[in-house]
């Protein structure tokens, strides 16, 4: 077999496993829906991948016929995917996911902070929702800072979340 086909089949290989890695990371912090689906995502290309370097190695009709099918479903569902869930949807889910992890917040302090530190951003609407309420007595979290200090008052970051 070809070392540069074998050596793409490895990298495609590589980059599944990562996806899936990255998948299960992200439990519980952006949602469990995302992560299910980044998990999804990343078996399928791994599974993809095994058909077609298993089918290049082997020289099998069957196995590339397989391999070449599920490029062209991934095809499929990406532009599908496309077409009934445009990106102001998928802000509008992040948006409301930010909400409610605000709605929290107020309840359970810290539930900001994977999202803050992610984002570089404080608050919902700024780091005024932090600075001017009793209830954080009117300071912000670690999370609302670069590096995680807030020694420094030029290290909040003052966009909202």
């Amino acid at each position: 077999m070809n070392v540069r086909l074998e050596s793409a089949f490895t990298l495609i290989k590589m980059v599944g496993i990562l996806v899936i890695g990255v998948g299960a990371l992200n439990f519980g912090e952006f949602g469990n829906w995302f992560a299910i689906g980044i998990l999804v995502v990343g078996v399928y290309i791994f599974l993809t991948s095994l058909f077609g370097s298993y089918g290049a190695v082997r020289q099998s009709p069957r196995m590339l016929w397989m391999y070449v099918s599920f490029l062209l479903a991934l095809l499929v569902v990406y532009v599908t995917a496309i077409i009934l869930y445009p990106e102001d949807a998928i802000k509008k889910a992040g948006i409301q996911d930010v909400e409610d992890h605000w709605k929290l917040e107020e309840t359970h302090p810290g539930s900001m902070d994977s999202i803050q530190t992610s984002f570089q951003c404080c608050g919902l609407d700024g780091a005024a929702d932090y600075l001017n309420s009793e209830v954080w007595n009117h300071t912000a979290p670690n999370s609302c800072c670069k590096e995680n200090s807030c020694v420094n008052p030029q290290n909040l970051n003052r966009e909202g979340c």
